[in-house]
């Protein structure tokens, strides 16, 4: 589901905490009741690395969500992104990336570098207290 393709064009992000913040207060709009879902976002970036779009690529369960990269890329493909961004929650509020994080964040990598979209970073955030890692920063991208 695309969220906004109205995102402004001064919106630019140049650290992981941008893209955390951003998803951080998509979650505060969202239902009470999905607080304790994951959620995983794709923010599309032009050249310059603003915005281009984001798009909630899938809601889960409250420890799981089912993500391939054709989903993650397909929006990206249609809007000529130069890179993404992938954010998820772990709504139990532990940052850890969980094996599978590790490893559809390597997949994500591999599909973007054959494809020509930069994954740029995949950062996990949770909501109370709001902070986040940079799997980036951890030497996974």
């Amino acid at each position: 589901m695309i969220i906004s393709r109205d995102v402004p064009k001064a919106l630019k992000i140049t650290a992981p905490a941008h893209a955390s913040a951003i998803c951080v207060n998509l979650l505060k709009c969202g239902q009470e009741s999905d607080l304790q879902k994951e959620h995983f976002w794709v923010l599309g970036c032009r050249a310059d690395n603003t915005v281009a779009y984001i798009e909630l690529v899938t809601l889960g369960t409250l420890n799981n969500t089912l993500v391939h990269p054709r989903e993650v890329y397909r929006q990206a493909i249609i809007e000529s992104a130069a890179g993404i961004i992938c954010v998820h929650n772990h709504p139990s509020g532990n940052l850890t990336p969980s094996d599978a994080d590790i490893t559809l964040t390597t997949q994500l990598k591999q599909a973007g570098d054959i494809i020509g979209i930069k994954l740029m970073d995949s950062i996990i955030i949770s909501y109370n207290p709001p902070q986040y890692i940079s799997m980036s920063d951890e030497g996974y991208v």
